[in-house]
């Protein structure tokens, strides 16, 4: 760190045209996929479209691809009164090089003012308009496997309207099951999140969120899925003490409030105690009196409207 100084980066006019063909046919610039045309270099005789973002942080080694959003980005171009961009200035200078050497070719340059060297790149910006929203990350999460948790982040917006959020068992229909607001115009990070109550076991979901600007203008986020599983409607452990004498314990853990039956089986597959119990949801501790029992070893088996339980119990005398 220290003073500023001017950092100058030279490219020919064949590199401007490979960076105006690339960002012109980015997938044919989708409609209504605005981050296709945001940022576009369109200038076909100057550099008014052209900036330049700074990198710093892990992986400063020339591929913009696997640089991570825990590191510093600053951008440098012409500011448009776009809240938030540009971070700095950038002159823009084409067929500038035979001006620094006599008779030299007609290379264009631009030059920015940076206090350390780090990463750099050349993009377009769609006349100055950054990216409406930066988003950091877009997750689906199961909860306590009983709905699906959507949480989203965004570094930067602009003009943001809100996200509409979409879902899809096929990822190729969709429909709209909420909508959450943005915050206009920010450059910090903002957390969001909604919640999916409306789901069922064992079908994998899809979610998508149409990022909308004030305007009307909108953006679809990459596609995330999750999904819960149908699972017991509670759990039986080991009777404890067993063996035993006279009483013992089940502790029994219920997802739900139900009524469950405990029959207890002798070795000849006779019942011979037979008894009915109100779970609450949580942790239930079952006693149970077995005085009037022989010793020996019995069959205890716990019945809800759709599940069976079986723990063996030795009574000793």
């Amino acid at each position: 760190m220290g003073e500023p100084v001017g950092l100058r980066l030279y490219f020919t006019q064949a590199e401007a045209n490979e960076l105006r063909t690339a960002t012109l046919g980015n997938n044919g610039n989708a409609p209504g996929l605005p981050c296709t045309q945001n940022d576009d270099f369109s200038d076909n005789t100057g550099l008014t479209d052209l900036f330049v973002t700074k990198y710093s942080g892990t992986n400063e080694n020339g591929v913009y691809t696997d640089n991570l959003s825990s590191g510093t980005y600053r951008v440098f171009g012409t500011d448009f009164g776009i809240p938030g961009s540009p971070d700095g200035p950038l002159t823009k200078a084409p067929n500038q090089f035979s001006t620094v050497f006599s008779g030299g070719p007609g290379y264009h340059y631009v030059q920015l003012n940076v206090t350390e060297f780090s990463e750099f790149w050349l993009h377009g910006s769609y006349h100055g308009a950054p990216l409406p929203v930066e988003m950091i990350y877009f997750q689906a999460e199961a909860v306590n496997n009983s709905y699906i948790k959507l949480s989203w982040a965004t570094a930067i917006e602009i003009n943001n309207d809100g996200f509409m959020v979409e879902r899809s068992t096929d990822a190729q229909t969709w429909s709209n099951i909420g909508w959450v607001e943005g915050h206009d115009n920010a450059t910090v990070q903002h957390d969001y999140s909604f919640n999916d109550y409306n789901v069922e076991a064992n079908v994998r979901y899809y979610y998508r969120l149409k990022q909308l600007d004030n305007d009307g203008q909108f953006e679809y986020t990459t596609i995330v899925s999750e999904m819960i599983t149908a699972q017991s409607t509670f759990a039986v452990k080991d009777f404890v003490p067993n063996p035993t004498m006279n009483n013992t314990s089940l502790l029994v853990s219920s997802s739900e409030a139900q009524e469950i039956e405990v029959k207890f089986y002798d070795i000849l597959g006779q019942v011979v105690s037979s008894s009915k119990h109100a779970l609450h949801t949580g942790g239930n501790q079952l006693t149970f009196s077995l005085e009037h029992l022989a010793a020996g070893t019995y069959t205890a088996v716990v019945t809800s409207h759709n599940e069976v339980y079986s723990k063996k119990l030795v009574v000793t005398r």
